[in-house]
């Protein structure tokens, strides 16, 4: 039997202390569920868009990223959640492009230098 270790995978990243984003991971990223929702990306879609965005190693979770990968490549998943492909490419493509510079606990820097160029061409491949 697995071990459902998304809670403590969270609370050792410290998503506690962010009551939407570990609500919106946990409700996807459990053993039990395991699976995107859309109401749940888009809710992360919106943060990350934010002027002050959360740490982006809450989205850096490889289960995260497998489920948002199974999402834009499988044919059946991609045809499922078209209408939302655009906020999927978005979360996947600023968890694994954009960096950050921290202080302790303060965030001194954050680089989205390189964030277009991987949102167009996750798009782009995940439309072929």
């Amino acid at each position: 039997m697995g071990r459902d270790t998304c809670y403590i995978t969270l609370a050792m990243c410290g998503a506690a202390a962010y009551p939407t984003i570990y609500q919106s991971l946990t409700s996807m990223l459990t053993l039990s569920k395991n699976a995107l929702n859309s109401g749940d990306v888009t809710t992360l879609y919106q943060l990350y868009n934010e002027d002050d965005p959360p740490p982006v190693a809450f989205l850096r979770l490889p289960q995260l990223f497998e489920l948002l990968i199974e999402a834009l490549y499988s044919p059946s998943e991609r045809s499922r959640n078209a209408e939302h492909n655009d906020k999927y490419i978005y979360v996947l493509a600023y968890g694994v492009s954009v960096t950050e510079r921290w202080d302790g606990e303060e965030r001194r820097s954050i680089n989205t230098k390189r964030l277009e160029q991987i949102l167009n061409a996750i798009a782009e491949d995940a439309q072929s």
